[in-house]
Parts: structure tokens; C-alpha cells; sequence
């Protein structure tokens, strides 16, 4: 039919396929939704195809050594750019990495370019910085200047802002805080919103399982897997797992991670340790990631713990101060509650 109309006056929607009646507003779609939803459509096959144009670059490259992978958009890049981390809605790449768990926002090679004497700003203490208070060649009045420039530039430029949204609404100040408080919602929502709620759940799983595959080398301690070693060098099950045990049992070192993915409640959530048959967990908080005692972010891990429970699942929590002043006392409580 490809968009004609029928003889009746009625023409199929771009969108859905469903008959209707066009107008003027609407010549193409049914509804403003399904105008809107072959709208996202399209961006997300030109963002894919953009995507992919760049990934071609590191066309038999390695991954960690010449590239890494973005968790959420999956653009193979250098790095992580305060850019890249803003287009997605993060103040920083350090907080893109805190939210996703990742070891690094650098490849390697960018790294080593930018060790000691390589950094062009190795040892100038930001003496040659137009943005940094102690440049010995910017006055005062140049380096606000140039922090305003860079600040007006954002503004209206990335979704992150309520400028770009009014812009695009053609200065509809309603709409546009309607569109900018559903970026700013759980990605979920959007799914559900724009392509019904199985279509939508099933999209949102499939985006979160590509983030954890194309990203592999999710963070894990060394002395957490101290501890799960010694827990199944005494008490051993082969419904134990952990980042690095392999199916068969042994221990790998290839440095992939290979917690177990529980989707629970619209969440993914990767326990430390788990043992699948009995549906006991062990978390071990280190001082690395979640802070002293866990005072990183206790809101998240109370949450965490909560969808959990409600799932079935008891949780043991160890902190790493705890383990490291007497690990054999550790150890056989984690043995304990694994009985249980």
C-alpha cells in the first residue's frame, strides 16, 4: 500500500499500519504517538548507523588496549570524553564509571600517552591552563571569560538541558518541560511509553544485557575473590558463583567477570557471590567502591538489598575492613550462613 490512499480515503499509518483517515496535522499518522514513536525510530537508526560508522575505525583493533566500549551507547572510543559523558546525562566520565561499575573510562594506549613526561601538562600545575587560577598567562578576567564561553556553549546543545528542549519545541515552554522530565526519567519508563509494555520491558532487558556484554570487565576486588576461594576451598557447591570461577569449578584469569545477572523488578542486578540453589547471597563491600563501611552510597545498596529480599533472597554483607583483621572468623561465618 505504501502510504496511499485507499479507495475509501483511508491510508495506512507509517507507523502501525492501522487505517485511518488523514489531515492535515497528521498526514502520515494515526496519532501524535505514533508520529512520535517513528520519530525515536528513526533517531535510533541514525544513531545506530552513526555508531557503527565510527566503531569501523577500530576495525581489528583490540579492546582495553586500543579502544573500550560505552556501556549505554555502545561506541567503541578512546575514551570516555566529558562530552560522551554528558550527551548521557552524567556530570562526569567518573560518575558514568561509578553508575556503571567500570574500571576505567581510558583505553590503555591513551594512558600510556598520557604518563609523566608525555602529558603535555606534566609538571606545569595548570600554569599554561586558560581555565585553571594558577596560569601565569591568563589573567583573572580571561580564565571566567573562557569558563563562560564553554558554559554557554553546552547550554541548548545535549539533551541534558531544558534549553534543547525548548528549542526543539519551538519555544512551547509546557512541552518542553513535559519532554525534559521524561529524558530525565527512568529509561524504562520511555521504553514502555513508546512501544507498550511487553515490546517496551523486553527492549529495556535487551539494552541492559548489551551494556553488560559489550562491557565484560565489570569491577571486582582481588580480595573479594580471596575470600570466595577460601569459602569453597572448605565448604564447595557447584551452584556457587562468583566473578571468577568458571562453570566447571576451576579458577579463571582472563579478567571477565562472571557474576551471575538477576533480573529482578525491571533491575539487573550482578551479586558478589551467590549460591543458586539456596538463593543465599554474600556482598562484599570494599573500601574502593562503596567506602568505609559502605557510606558510598547507602540509599542505592538499601534499595538493592530490599528488591532482593522481596525476591526470595538473603543477603550477608561483609566489609572489607572486617575481613582483612581476622579472615578465618570471616570465612566461617560466610561458611554459617551458606548452611543455613
Amino acid at each position: 500500500m505504501n502510504g496511499k490512499n485507499l479507495d475509501n480515503g483511508l491510508k495506512p499509518c507509517r507507523n502501525c499500519g492501522i487505517l485511518f483517515k488523514g489531515n492535515k496535522t497528521l498526514k502520515n499518522y494515526c496519532s501524535e504517538l505514533c508520529r512520535e514513536q517513528a520519530y525515536v525510530k528513526k533517531k535510533e537508526n541514525e544513531s545506530q548507523q552513526r555508531i557503527q560508522k565510527l566503531n569501523d575505525r577500530f576495525e581489528g583493533k583490540q579492546e582495553g588496549i586500543d579502544f573500550i566500549v560505552c556501556p549505554i551507547c555502545s561506541q567503541k572510543v578512546r575514551e570516555i570524553s566529558l562530552l560522551h559523558a554528558k550527551q548521557h546525562g552524567f556530570s562526569s566520565p567518573k560518575s558514568l564509571a561509578v553508575e556503571y561499575n567500570l574500571e576505567t573510562t581510558k583505553c590503555a594506549n591513551v594512558k600510556q600517552n598520557m604518563t609523566g613526561k608525555n602529558n603535555p601538562a606534566y609538571n606545569h600545575g595548570g600554569k599554561f591552563s586558560s581555565w585553571s587560577s594558577k596560569s601565569q598567562y591568563h589573567t583573572t578576567e580571561q580564565i571566567d571569560k573562557s569558563k563562560q564561553k564553554a558554559k554557554k556553549n553546552r547550554v541548548g546543545k545535549t539533551p541534558n538541558y531544558f534549553e534543547y528542549w525548548l528549542n526543539n519545541c519551538n519555544g512551547d515552554v509546557d512541552k518542553a518541560k513535559l519532554k525534559y522530565a521524561e529524558h530525565q526519567s527512568n529509561g524504562l519508563t520511555k521504553m514502555i511509553k513508546l512501544y507498550g509494555e511487553v515490546e517496551g520491558l523486553q527492549r529495556w532487558k535487551d539494552r541492559q544485557e548489551r551494556w553488560l556484554k559489550n562491557f565484560p570487565r565489570l569491577n571486582y576486588s582481588k580480595i573479594s575473590q580471596e575470600l570466595f576461594w577460601n569459602i569453597v576451598n572448605t565448604f564447595n557447591k557447584s551452584s556457587f558463583v562468583f566473578a571468577t570461577r568458571l562453570e566447571d569449578g576451576s579458577k579463571s584469569n582472563d579478567l571477565v567477570n562472571r557474576e551471575c545477572r538477576l533480573v529482578l523488578d525491571t533491575k539487573v542486578i550482578m551479586p558478589d557471590f551467590i549460591d543458586l540453589e539456596t538463593k543465599r547471597i554474600i556482598e562484599f563491600d570494599g573500601e574502593y567502591w562503596h567506602g568505609k563501611f559502605n557510606k558510598a552510597n547507602p540509599e542505592r545498596e538499601r534499595k538493592r538489598e530490599e528488591i532482593l529480599v522481596k525476591n526470595g533472597y538473603k543477603v550477608m554483607r561483609v566489609f572489607e575492613p572486617f575481613y582483612i583483621k581476622d579472615k578465618q572468623k570471616v570465612i566461617q561465618q560466610c561458611i554459617n550462613f551458606l548452611k543455613q
